[in-house]
């Protein structure tokens, strides 16, 4: 770097513009990185004061130990080259808590006339920008400390006479440096002179701002013509007058484009403050002026992307909210403010969980856990109180919602009104449960004239009517049948009401599957079914009811078996030590993506095959309820075409 003895604006002038930029300042030099000077924007960077100055930035900012900051700026004080960096990612303690910012920043290499070199450090903090929520903060910090440091160099110049040669001449050093440091500032720096404010000096930066305008010498309403009337006008002629200074956040102001000769809107954060001279007269101003054009539009951008979510929100039937991970509400759409006859903040304040049923705050508790561990949305139905007192059944999603760092940002929970469903499937399974005891009651007469008439032919011996037998027979299966599903929709109806009834006792698991294979080999003659027993065992359990499964696994076995007469039953030992008894089939099959809602009350596999089968869907419900309350399970293992293999694990006493 060269410098120039003349400048064209006095030392004390540029450290005035020097010391009252927003851009946060620092030289260091040395091996050990020594801070020499920081301004009051950099100190604040930091979350630091000023004892920092004069201390090792090993010393002064120890949580940078671990970065590569402190190894950058020693290289540079090495070599004299210069380091930029772009959004620099960059961990500092401020207000006591590491917390993490992004900078644009310089590490310019400045070297001295001895041969040493200092370091220049101007930084921009970026970090509301990269993420999109950008506010820029206000540039209006002084810069006192070169000041402050210049004027104690220059009482220490007076005393040392000795010395003076070699203080103007660092003097002069400093003073090209600042120069520097004013012409490369990151952000727009212009100086006024007089009421008119003629243009005297701008910088890089400022000129970037107005590409093509030339404005050195001018007025300024008559460089920018495009500015007069404007209200940036009557702001800068009332600095003028009273000298207070002017600072705005993203001030709008129309600028016209030199290139296409179109207005342009765009948005500014300045600061101007008046330029006195020694008697304290006003003789000129200092702008300080970045652009937050692009930052305006984003957060803009953002704000109606909110407001169109919010719209939508109120528009879908579905009672929409969010929540921090703390649980705190922080939005609610119009129909839950409806359901719940409260304002968004009286909800907030009320809190979600005080309108559940109690019996529903553990679960949904637990499932949220579950949720933010597994990121999978949390379904369930639940009771929530309306306006009333009264509690209405909804279905209810709560899904976590994860940042870049994987770590829950927020919940969304969309909750549906399911109470007239829930009514409809309470009469549904009250008609089901009255239907199935008044057919009950005629079946069995049926059943018990059928025997007799059985019996009466069995008594007439070869004489007997060949079509008596052949119908009692058929009418016998087809009592079996009906049976089997009168007693199907009596369990359904028991497990929709909640009222089971397991009735424990010891049960031979062995002998209940074999007499059950039996009653299906007299059913069904033209049907094979190959019973292989290798585990003898008993649990305490329901007979009748475990019975009832194995009856709806093998009538499932036959009746999904048109083009096959063989079913395998076995009874073994599983992996974990408990009894397992497996159904197969070489029947349609399932496709595995149907695994799961096969055991769903009143699912029925689509197909043109499947659809040529009678039946409610409710059998392998049933049969699932009832293994689950004997703490067992069903698995299943399919081939579309080749048949399924139904399994049920018990846990059992090995006899």
């Amino acid at each position: 770097m060269s410098y120039h003895k003349d400048r064209s604006i006095p030392e004390e002038r540029l450290l005035f513009i020097l010391s009252h930029s927003p851009v946060p300042t620092a030289i260091y030099s040395g091996p050990n990185v020594m801070i020499d000077a920081a301004n009051d924007a950099m100190l604040k960077v930091w979350g630091k004061d000023r004892s920092v100055i004069g201390k090792p930035m090993e010393e002064a900012l120890p949580e940078l130990l671990n970065q590569p900051f402190i190894d950058i700026l020693k290289e540079v004080i090495r070599t004299g080259v210069d380091y930029t960096a772009k959004e620099g990612l960059v961990k500092l303690v401020v207000d006591g808590k590491l917390q993490t910012f992004y900078f644009d920043f310089i590490y310019k290499a400045v070297p001295l006339e001895d041969g040493s070199i200092v370091v220049l450090n101007t930084a921009t903090d970026v970090t509301d920008k990269r993420e999109s929520m950008i506010r820029e903060q206000q540039l209006n910090t002084d810069l006192s400390g070169l000041n402050d440091q210049l004027n104690l160099s220059n009482a220490e110049y007076i005393s040392v006479n000795a010395k003076l040669d070699e203080a103007n001449a660092e003097l002069q050093l400093q003073r090209e440096i600042l120069y520097d440091f004013f012409m490369e500032a990151p952000a727009g720096i212009c100086i006024y002179s007089g009421p008119d404010l003629v243009v005297e000096l701008v910088n890089r930066r400022y000129q970037m701002l107005i590409p093509g305008r030339d404005v050195l010498g001018k007025p300024l309403f008559e460089a920018l013509p495009e500015l007069n009337g404007q209200p940036i006008q009557e702001l800068l002629v009332k600095v003028w007058e009273t000298g207070q200074t002017l600072s705005q956040e993203e001030m709008l102001v129309p600028v016209l484009n030199a290139e296409t000769n179109e207005m342009q809107d765009r948005y500014f954060t300045l600061t101007y403050q008046a330029r006195k001279d020694a008697k304290g007269t006003i003789t000129g101003m200092y702008g300080f002026v970045i652009e937050v054009t692009d930052q305006v539009f984003a957060r803009k951008k953002v704000e109606q992307s909110e407001e169109h979510f919010r719209h939508l929100a109120d528009l879908v039937p579905a009672r929409i909210i969010n929540a921090l991970p703390s649980g705190e509400i922080s939005f609610a759409n119009k129909q839950w403010l409806d359901f719940s006859g409260l304002s968004f903040e009286d909800l907030r304040d009320f809190g979600y969980e005080q309108m559940m049923h109690p019996d529903e705050v553990a679960p949904h508790t637990k499932g949220l856990q579950q949720a933010a561990s597994s990121g999978n949305p949390y379904i369930s139905e639940m009771r929530f109180m309306n306006t009333d007192g009264q509690y209405i059944w909804h279905l209810n999603t709560a899904s976590p919602v994860f940042d870049e760092t994987g770590a829950l940002k927020m919940w969304v929970g969309a909750a549906t009104d399911i109470e007239r469903l829930k009514q409809e499937e309470q009469r549904k399974s009250e008609f089901l449960n009255m239907l199935s005891h008044e057919i009950k009651t005629p079946v069995t007469t049926i059943k018990g004239y059928v025997q007799l008439l059985s019996e009466l032919a069995g008594t007439q011996g070869p004489a007997a009517d060949p079509l008596l037998s052949l119908s009692t027979e058929k009418l016998d299966k087809l009592i079996l049948k009906l049976t089997i599903l009168i007693e199907d929709m009596l369990q359904f109806g028991r497990i929709e009401s909640g009222s089971v009834g397991i009735k424990k006792s010891t049960v031979d698991l062995n002998q209940l599957i074999a007499s059950t294979v039996n009653d299906f080999r007299l059913i069904h003659p033209r049907y094979q079914f190959n019973l292989r027993d290798t585990f003898s065992v008993s649990m305490q359990g329901d007979g009748d009811k475990l019975g009832q499964v194995f009856t709806n696994l093998l009538n499932n076995a036959v009746k999904y078996s048109p083009g096959s007469d063989t079913v395998d039953i076995t009874i073994f030992k599983d992996q974990d030590g408990n009894a397992a008894i497996s159904v197969r089939d070489f029947g349609i099959g399932i496709d595995e993506a149907q695994y799961d809602k096969i055991f769903e009350r009143f699912y029925r596999v689509e197909g043109k095959l499947e659809n040529q089968f009678s039946g409610f869907g409710i059998g392998l419900f049933i049969a699932d309820s009832i293994v689950k309350s004997h703490a067992g399970r069903i698995t299943i293992e399919s081939t579309k075409g080749a048949g399924s293999c139904f399994t049920v694990h018990l846990p059992g006493i090995n006899n």
